[in-house]
């Protein structure tokens, strides 16, 4: 598997996850939104749900390109580091 934010793989699907870019119970009202989903590693998906709320992914964040945009110095970051180590988390202010 790949993250598609970080671009980091690995066989073990355990270091994966699936991120739904328009998250929270709104789906069921976007329905055309509810299969708009992408592979994270946890590690990114933790950071994306440590940097924006709900309403800021719905909103600003709803494409690949506007996730890894906001995410650009996170994945510099973790893009060298080994996928069967977890990361410290901080939360932190976007950029967009």
């Amino acid at each position: 598997m790949r993250c598609e934010i970080c671009h980091r793989t690995s066989d073990n699907e355990q270091y994966f996850e699936k991120h739904h870019l328009f998250p929270g119970k709104h789906r069921r009202i976007a329905k055309d939104r509810k299969d708009d989903v992408i592979d994270v590693c946890r590690d990114c998906g933790d950071q994306i749900h440590l940097m924006f709320n709900n309403n800021e992914l719905r909103t600003n964040l709803d494409s690949l390109e506007a996730l890894k945009k906001a995410m650009d110095s996170f994945v510099m970051w973790v893009s060298d580091r080994p996928l069967n180590r977890k990361v410290s988390m901080k939360k932190k202010k976007r950029r967009l």
